[in-house]
């Protein structure tokens, strides 16, 4: 069969002009009936073979800044979704400081939420995760994350301030471990992007930054993010089953 040098150019067309399709507003919704918003890069028709990847924030970063690199995974062949946590970006309620939300709440329900819309969105198609900063942690807290096949994680770490740089450790310490716990207390939330430091953030994320411990389950122990015995047991071994 010969193809004509038109009919090329014109798939070649096509094909670009599907790999610049805009993202699908999406919602998620989790298991506590919290609505989740997000967007998706689906290529056309269906394709068993190709990966859908999600991709999970860090801490208090809006979704949109990571479209140019999804816009990059979806132009190489890959269908992608990426999400607001709860108090995040298009995820904010009316009123933040109302917002009962931690870690644990962000990987259990929010991040999980994620992977089960991938898995009824996409039927079949091999799942992957990218995920930057507490995203990875996040990963490790995702009833459904066994279901995932690579993960890539980029800078992953949950805020324990003994792993800051030498140089910058004390410095870091009073911003994070005394400034933003303070402004938590005052405003109910910590007001971060008017002070230019990120998007504003719940104040129970912020209790779970601060009290971040040497082993992750050891930050819920009391106060406002205590949590049973055999839950905080359960965490190491659902991080296990990545």
């Amino acid at each position: 069969m010969t193809i004509s040098n038109e009919a090329a150019g014109t798939d070649r067309a096509a094909s670009r002009a599907a790999d610049t399709l805009p993202p699908e507003p999406v919602t998620l919704t989790a298991a506590d009936g919290y609505v989740l918003r997000g967007y998706v890069w689906r290529h056309r028709g269906s394709g068993a073979a190709r990966p859908v990847t999600v991709v999970n924030c860090a801490t208090s970063v809006r979704c949109d800044y990571y479209f140019r690199f999804a816009a990059w995974l979806f132009a190489h062949g890959r269908d992608v979704l990426v999400y607001d946590y709860r108090g995040i970006g298009g995820s904010r309620p009316a009123r933040l400081a109302k917002l009962r939300a931690n870690w644990l709440d962000w990987g259990r329900l929010d991040c999980e939420a994620a992977l089960q819309y991938a898995r009824d969105a996409f039927p079949g198609q091999p799942l992957d995760v990218v995920a930057h900063s507490i995203g990875g942690c996040l990963l490790g807290l995702a009833a459904s994350n066994a279901y995932v096949r690579h993960a890539v994680t980029v800078g992953a770490q949950y805020a324990y301030w003994r792993d800051y740089r030498q140089q910058e450790r004390w410095r870091m310490w009073w911003k994070w471990h005394v400034a933003m716990p303070a402004l938590a207390a005052v405003f109910g939330y910590v007001p971060a992007k008017r002070l230019g430091w990120m998007e504003d953030t719940p104040r129970g994320v912020a209790l779970s930054w601060v009290r971040a411990q040497a082993r992750f389950e050891d930050a819920y122990t009391h106060g406002l993010l205590a949590e049973p015995a055999a839950s905080r047991a359960a965490l190491p071994a659902r991080f296990a089953r990545l």
